[in-house]
């Protein structure tokens, strides 16, 4: 039950972000999203430093992932008394979360690649990617030859999905 009710909220943070890409923003459905997204993203955007990319909606989702492992055998360890197991659930939650952040890298990079393959036909969607990516590609440019920097993006979701092998692997070691 207490699964559930984080995957709702995690779904609310995802109708709030399909909801502003395809610019709809108007009508009681997008009133009751954002009203009840905004309870969620508010204070998370407080805490974040500024920037120009509202990263609030990509932190609460793997908050909400957190607390939704983490709840249920936190409970069922404490209950029972099983309080050895809990270093190993906390450990394996905070690798998880790990996990959780290279995947959304891992969706941001690809949707990147892809809207520079059809040259951005969506003006805002490429300035938030660009300003989403950009810091990072422009690290990595500056370790690479000349010649190979045109392959930066492509170098850093390479990195991004081995690093997310590994963490699956710990994974699946950890949890026997």
């Amino acid at each position: 039950m207490i699964g559930l009710f984080f995957d709702l909220l995690a779904l609310l943070i995802v109708a709030r972000i399909l909801l502003f890409f395809i610019g709809y923003n108007y009508g009681a459905f997008y009133e009751f999203v954002f009203t009840y997204s905004e309870k969620i993203l508010k204070p998370i955007r407080n805490v974040l430093p500024k920037s120009k990319v509202d990263w609030s909606p990509f932190v609460a989702l793997i908050l909400l992932d957190t607390f939704a492992k983490l709840m249920n055998p936190l409970v069922f360890f404490i209950v029972n008394g099983a309080y050895e197991r809990i270093p190993l659930l906390l450990y394996s939650v905070f690798i998880s979360m790990l996990s959780s952040v290279a995947v959304i890298f891992i969706i941001i990079f690809i949707v990147k690649l892809v809207n520079d393959w059809v040259k951005g036909q969506n003006y805002a969607l490429t300035i938030i990617l660009d300003s989403m990516t950009e810091p990072l590609i422009v690290r990595v440019k500056t370790k690479l030859q000349f010649s190979f920097r045109r392959y930066a993006v492509w170098l850093i979701l390479a990195l991004l999905f081995a690093t997310e092998a590994f963490i699956q692997y710990e994974l699946e070691r950890i949890n026997y």
